[in-house]
């Protein structure tokens, strides 16, 4: 990435005098760089007026796993993420959270998972590649991400903010529904685990605390985008995620979150309205490292950000054939620059989700 040409994009993009209101969403260590990320370049672009816009920030990483995430632009100096940006999970033992689980009927299944992993895996340690761990976890903060996703949605719909906006010349789209980017790492634990889950949470948040709707767009970075030393697992945890996230696409109604309190959480709906799947298919991307990779996310988050690119999203299928119905979900103007793939359109793909039903099938029988 060249430093000069950033700032030239980043020039270009503040001078669209456009501002979508926007929550930027992302979970784990990738997801969590990526929303600092974003935070960054709006602050290069909009200076004093980036703290007025009616853009906000969601972003949980492991309990206790601070790791002091650095936004580490090529050609940049590094950049610290501001205190309060970033948030983590309540710091709960695997123990304390199988107790809980079990203790009610819709959490059981999960409580039985957590008690095939050792107890030493505490929250201190990250997620550690065992997806119903961060499961847990997520279900542990839920009361606090459900507050943080009511201010999230407020704040794309502050009138001082858009008044502040429009005041310093500013087009302001006002959209009828709340419009969230998200980023999940398919090859990682904490995002992959957890991003249906809090993508049905908010839109349930939207619909109950305010009579509003969100639309989430997902950016899903596939495996060969990323590394572990668990190989197998991230394998298996990015083929459940993949099944999880096209049946939340197609059948949302069928998607539910079981709470600690007893209550379960539905949506009658799509849960996510648009898929990006984004990994590593030609050279110039497999020479880039995650550092770079963000950056350029993060840069395509500012298009959504500054530009009407939203609004182009409901042409899913203006380039197939309308029999064909081949669920390429995503703008085509993503899928010819060479960003955006099916995940079953492959012999790799359809290994990776044979290898996770498979798992699946062995952890429930």
């Amino acid at each position: 990435m060249n430093p000069k040409i950033i700032m030239q994009l980043l020039k270009a993009l503040r001078n669209t005098n456009t501002i979508n209101p926007l929550i930027v969403c992302g979970h784990g260590t990738l997801g969590s760089q990526w929303v600092a990320t974003v935070y960054y370049l709006i602050q290069m672009a909009f200076g004093d007026l980036a703290e007025k816009l009616p853009v906000a920030f969601v972003a949980y990483d492991s309990a206790g796993n601070s790791k002091n995430h650095i936004v580490t632009i090529p050609g940049f100096e590094p950049y610290a993420a501001p205190p309060g940006l970033l948030r983590t999970f309540e710091p709960f033992s695997v123990k304390t959270l199988q107790q809980s689980c079990a203790s009610v009927k819709a959490t059981r299944p999960l409580a039985e998972s957590l008690s095939r992993i050792p107890d030493k895996d505490t929250s201190s340690e990250g997620c550690a590649q065992f997806r119903c761990f961060a499961q847990a976890l997520y279900l542990g903060s839920l009361q606090r991400i459900i507050g943080g996703w009511e201010t999230a949605i407020k704040t794309t719909r502050d009138s001082v903010k858009v008044a502040a906006c429009r005041a310093a010349g500013l087009t302001v789209i006002q959209s009828p529904s709340v419009q969230v980017l998200r980023f999940a790492n398919v090859g990682g634990t904490t995002a992959e685990a957890i991003d249906v889950s809090d993508a049905l949470v908010s839109k349930v948040v939207a619909r109950d605390k305010g009579g509003h709707e969100v639309k989430n767009h997902a950016l899903m970075v596939l495996p060969s985008v990323s590394d572990t030393v668990n190989k197998r697992a991230m394998r298996c945890n990015a083929g459940m995620y993949l099944l999880e996230a096209a049946m939340a696409k197609t059948h949302g109604e069928r998607i539910a979150v079981g709470c600690l309190d007893g209550t379960t959480l539905r949506h009658n709906g799509p849960v996510y309205d648009h898929l990006y799947p984004i990994g590593v298919m030609n050279d110039y991307q497999a020479a880039a490292n995650r550092d770079e990779i963000t950056g350029r996310l993060a840069m395509l988050a500012m298009a959504f950000l500054t530009t009407n690119f939203l609004g182009w999203i409901s042409q899913e299928f203006a380039d197939t054939l309308a029999a064909q119905q081949d669920r390429r979900f995503g703008a085509p103007i993503c899928r010819n620059i060479g960003f955006v793939r099916h995940f079953l359109c492959d012999a790799v793909g359809r290994e990776i989700m044979k290898e996770a039903a498979l798992h699946h099938l062995q952890q429930t029988l």
